[in-house]
């Protein structure tokens, strides 16, 4: 049994399938920050950590949780109960290794190197992902580069080609000159109603233009 959480603005909302004879669901959250921060998501987290938050009737299959601080990564897991002789008796539970978890608001994306060996078509070109993490989706990102002969970064269009999950997004940028190097950053926007949101700007991440690979 598995939930789903999605990040928002200022909350963080859970879903799961319906259970169709459970009596009780627990919702339990970790704040998981501070482990975040300093391992990135290689990290192990104990049950003890967990803090029982809410519960919910067994009909339900969803729960925003708000009372949740912007900036903040929480883990949720939860437990689902039946009912057997006018007692609870735990049926299922969706802790497991896999954590699910998310960040309130907009995280700062990180850009990092694409290798270009499977994707190259031209002789100028530099590959790179840009991944939102786990806050919310932005609705699309800007691209800022700085060439060899640029003062300043200049904002760029560039189309994703690909991504390999719902986090990550592969660009390439094909005007370029080969063997030249090139720094590019990135930050997220959505627009919600009459606001307009920004994440902070990733990171800068320099590369090479390289050229086509070697075909036999």
């Amino acid at each position: 049994w598995y939930i789903t959480v999605t990040p928002k603005m200022k909350s963080i909302r859970l879903d799961w399938e319906k259970c169709n004879h459970c009596k009780k669901i627990v919702i339990y959250r970790a704040d998981i920050t501070k482990k975040y921060k300093k391992y990135g998501e290689a990290f192990k987290l104990s049950k003890k950590k967990f803090k029982k938050i809410y519960t919910l009737s067994g009909k339900s299959t969803s729960f925003l949780n708000t009372t949740v601080k912007k900036k903040r990564c929480y883990a949720y897991y939860a437990d689902f109960y039946l009912k057997v002789d006018g007692k609870y008796v735990k049926e299922f539970t969706s802790y497991s290794s896999f954590k699910d978890w998310g960040y309130v608001g907009f995280e700062k994306p990180v850009v990092v190197e694409s290798s270009n060996d499977n994707y190259a078509t031209s002789e100028k070109q530099t590959f790179f992902r840009a991944d939102y993490g786990k806050g919310v989706k932005p609705k699309k990102f800007f691209i800022y580069r700085k060439g060899p002969n640029d003062k300043k970064y200049k904002k760029i269009k560039l189309k994703a080609t690909s991504n390999s999950d719902d986090y990550d997004f592969l660009y390439c940028d094909t005007n370029v000159e080969a063997n030249k190097y090139y720094k590019y950053k990135v930050r997220g926007y959505l627009k919600k109603g009459k606001k307009k949101y920004y994440t902070k700007y990733s990171k800068v991440v320099k590369l090479q233009a390289k050229s086509k690979p070697y075909e036999e």
